[in-house]
Order: structure tokens, then sequence, then C-alpha cells
């Protein structure tokens, strides 16, 4: 290492406690002169990147508690049944109702959960229609305990791993919804109106961005809105 220094009046100092005979050498100075310096802080480690592990493992404790046909009652869309194709929130992903009810069978899909697993939580998304869609299905169970789990289930769903990332049911969003609508049943193929009201909030989020990654977008993204 070569240490410069440019000041006249520094050097003038270095060169009268070298003379003093109190320090051997320049190394034994600046070594002195550093150990009077509190020390640097560590660098932090990077943030640990959450993937979608932890949106399988909030589910564990619930999957089984329903029926695949009880969830097929419920939750009736199927992550498998849609086109590769879907809009881009804010650089990430609006999940399905259909994710998390998957999740709850009690063996889900092994792609879907391969394919959640493979993503940055913090990328995807939820809608405050898809908790209505959950608790819709919730509130049809009669045993208190098991509604209990699957209350605290979401609660774990929501606050640990979307906090900041639900998105609401806007007026622009609304407008989206009724356009959509029309647009679908003039070409006689309506939507149910939570599908809508989902595909509405990913549109106006993403506006015209589309993921193209196949896989990806056909079970994370779980709702086409061609």
């Amino acid at each position: 290492m070569t240490i410069e220094i440019t000041k006249p009046e520094t050097e003038a100092r270095i060169q009268r406690y070298l003379q003093s005979g109190q320090f051997h050498d320049l190394d034994e100075l600046l070594t002195k002169a550093l150990d009077a310096l509190p020390e640097p802080e560590a660098e932090a480690p990077p943030p640990e990147r959450r993937t979608g592990q932890s949106l399988i493992d909030a589910f564990a404790d619930i999957r089984g508690l329903f029926t695949d046909e009880e969830i097929d009652r419920m939750f009736s869309r199927n992550p498998l049944d849609r086109p590769p194709r879907g809009p881009v929130v804010n650089g990430g992903f609006l999940l399905d109702t259909n994710i998390p009810s998957e999740l709850m069978r009690p063996r889900p899909e092994p792609k879907v959960q391969d394919c959640v697993a493979a993503q940055d939580v913090g990328k995807l998304f939820t809608s405050v229609v898809s908790i209505g869609e959950l608790e819709t299905g919730f509130a049809t169970t009669r045993d208190a305990a098991r509604k209990a789990r699957l209350e605290a289930a979401l609660e774990r769903y929501l606050a640990l791993l979307f906090a900041g990332r639900v998105l609401p049911v806007t007026q622009p969003i609304a407008v989206r919804w009724g356009w959509l609508d029309g647009m679908r049943q003039m070409a006689g193929r309506p939507l149910s109106a939570p599908d809508r009201m989902i595909a509405a909030t990913a549109l106006e989020h993403g506006h015209s961005s589309r993921a193209t990654s196949g896989i990806h977008a056909h079970y994370v993204n779980g709702r086409s809105t061609a």
C-alpha cells in the first residue's frame, strides 16, 4: 500500500513524532493512531431472501382440513387450467385465490408447490378479494376448533407474508372491472365476480405488462385477463 500525504502540516507533524524517538518508524506511529480510533462497524450481511416456501409453510398446519371435494366446491378455479400469461404487478405477481386453496389440499399439486417455492415472497401480492373468498370458505366450517386453525393460518398468510402487499379494490379498479366484464360478456366468455375483480386489480397495477415465462405465470399468477 502506498500512502500519499498531501498536506504539508500533516507531514510536518509526522516528522516531529518520528524525530522525537517515541516511534521506531511510520508503521508504529500509524498503528498507535489507529488503535486510538473506534473499530468500524462490520458490514451488515444482506437480508435473507424469503422464498415462496414460507407461503407453503404458512398453510402446512391446515393442510388436509378440507377434502379435495370441499376445496373444489369452495374455490373452483384450478391453477393448472390457466394459460401461461398474466399481468405483472409492481414487478411481481398477483396471486389468484386458487394458489392458497391449492396449498390447503391434502396433497397439493407438486408443480404448484415447486413454482411457488421458487418465488421471492417480496414480489408476491394478494387481493382483498382473495381474502374474502378464503373467509367465505372458512365460514362454512361449523367445527370451532377447525375454524380457529383456519383463521390462524390466514393470519400468518397475511401478517407475515403479505404485509403492505394486500391490494384493495379502488374506484379505478372498479372502472376496469366494469369494462372487463362488458368486454367478456360481449365475447361470450363471462367471468365470475371474484375473477373480474382480481383481473381488474392486476390490470390496474400492471397495465399491459405480461409475463411470458410459462410455468411462472401459469401457476403463480393463476388468472388470465385475456
